[in-house]
Order: structure tokens, then sequence, then C-alpha cells
């Protein structure tokens, strides 16, 4: 040979329009949990509250928007914080919630363990706890 270094790729970092040296990479940090461990964790969080007596039935969570309505049952109840479930979250309770500090509303099928445990209080409506039960059965 000539006794020269070899060049290499030109599209090597250190060559004029070549790639970057560490470039970003895309990376999924994504956790899973399986069916059946969800199922069962949330059967634990449910019987948990049941047993710290933190869950509420109530026969319709139908409200008024108006913050001030819900943030006056919540203290009459002495609840600092609460988890709303409905089946579906009429407008009503959605707009009313959404200005309360610490307290959520979710759909029955959204309700999980990590929200149901950022919360004191879980208030299910009657279909809510239905569908609940039936999906967890």
């Amino acid at each position: 040979g000539t006794g020269r270094a070899r060049v290499g790729s030109a599209r090597a970092p250190i060559r004029r329009g070549g790639g970057k040296a560490h470039g970003p990479t895309r990376r999924d940090f994504a956790t899973s949990f399986n069916r059946r461990q969800r199922k069962m964790a949330l059967r634990v969080v449910l019987s948990q509250k049941l047993r710290e007596g933190r869950l509420t039935v109530v026969p319709s969570l139908d409200v008024e928007p108006r913050t001030r309505i819900v943030a006056a049952a919540l203290r009459k109840r002495d609840m600092a914080s609460a988890l709303f479930v409905d089946d579906v979250i009429e407008e009503g309770l959605r707009r009313a919630v959404a200005n309360a500090p610490r307290v959520d509303a979710l759909p029955q099928i959204g309700a999980n363990v990590y929200d149901i445990l950022r919360r004191d209080h879980l208030v299910l409506s009657e279909s809510a706890a239905f569908s609940l039960a039936g999906r967890l059965v």
C-alpha cells in the first residue's frame, strides 16, 4: 500500500456532509401490564377504597354545570379530593369539575388504578358501578 490511512465512509461524522456522531434515537420507555394484572390491580384498589369508606355510589351524576355546586357538595361530605366515574361523562359534570382543584371526572371505561389512587374519594354512579363490576368479573 501507500502507507496512508484508509478513508472509510464519505458519510462518517468527521467528513463534510457526514452524519451526526451521536444522533437522536427513537426509544420507547412505555411500560405495560398484562390484562389480568390490570384487572386485579383495579379490583384491589376498589376494594381498598370500599374498606376505607372512601367509595360512594350515587344514583346519578347529573349536576348543573357549576363548580360552586360541586365544591359545596364535596365540602359538605368532607371530601378534599374526589374522582367522579360515570358511564358517560355528561357536559354538565365535565364543566362543573373542570375548574375545581383536585377533582376529576372519568368515563367508566377510562377508570384506572393511577387516577383512583390519586384522589381521596371515589364517587361512582350506579350504572358505572354495575359496568365496572361486569368488567372485573
